[in-house]
């Protein structure tokens, strides 16, 4: 059984909160379904425990492309375990991203118009 995060980015700069992984914890492996630029950082938010920091001797691995294979004994995990998985991504997908957000704020703004207009006219 394999941990399927959602379809979206939580945008924070370059950096972003890879949601669309599968983690395989017998494998000690984890695949990003998105192309990414690299890993930056993996936490088991369940466990409370960083897996992956490449700065750290103990909790490194070795990344291909989207593909991560964890030093970390993750063995005694469960593979629907929560994980932040931090990735950076390729310029143009972080401007997708922004593009993405500056269109749900927009519109978010006019629902918010519409719901005063309603509240003022007492529709």
């Amino acid at each position: 059984m394999s941990n399927f995060g959602s379809v979206t980015n939580l945008l924070v700069g370059s950096s972003v909160i890879c949601e669309d992984f599968i983690f395989n914890a017998s494998a000690q492996t984890i695949w990003v379904r998105e192309h990414i630029k690299r890993f930056l950082m993996v936490v088991n938010v369940t466990d409370g425990i960083v897996i992956y920091n490449p700065t750290t001797q103990s909790t490194k691995g070795t990344a291909q492309g989207d593909f991560l294979t964890l030093d970390y004994d993750t063995t005694n995990m469960d593979d629907l375990d929560e994980l932040l998985v931090f990735c950076e991504v390729e310029a143009d997908q972080s401007r997708i991203a922004e593009d993405l957000l500056a269109d749900i704020v927009s519109r978010l703004d006019l629902l918010n118009e519409r719901v005063e207009e309603a509240f003022e006219t007492g529709i």
